[in-house]
């Protein structure tokens, strides 16, 4: 199986809100999949890397990775926030603001050489 094939799965999922379509999508997408894959692609579906049961945790906030969207956009913390209202999702907010991405430097500060002039 291809990741794009998963790719063009979520994106078939995000363009519709009927649950039935949704289903039918998840249903066809995991008969044609081998068995080998099943449970990571539906942790995937689920938002997830792992199985609960597994005690994993990225240990990633919300703000935390709000905080590092800001700084990856150039943009101020309040104007992801107000993106994520507006989209209700951290990744759509993300890909939104990152397709208007502004260029970012590594520091603010001049840097002078430490050698004798």
């Amino acid at each position: 199986m291809k990741y794009i094939e998963l790719v063009d799965l979520y994106e078939a999922i995000g363009a519709t809100t009927k649950r039935l379509e949704i289903t039918r999508y998840i249903v066809d997408f995991l008969k044609k999949i081998p068995g080998r894959v099943i449970d990571k692609i539906v942790y995937l579906t689920q938002g997830k890397l792992y199985p609960d049961f597994a005690g994993v945790d990225m240990g990633i906030a919300e703000k935390t990775a709000l905080k590092a969207l800001s700084a990856a956009t150039g943009l101020s913390l309040e104007k992801v926030e107000r993106e994520l209202r507006n989209k209700g999702d951290i990744g759509t907010a993300a890909q939104s603001l990152l397709k208007a991405k502004k260029q970012v430097t590594l520091s603010e500060k001049e840097s002078y050489g430490t050698g004798c002039l």
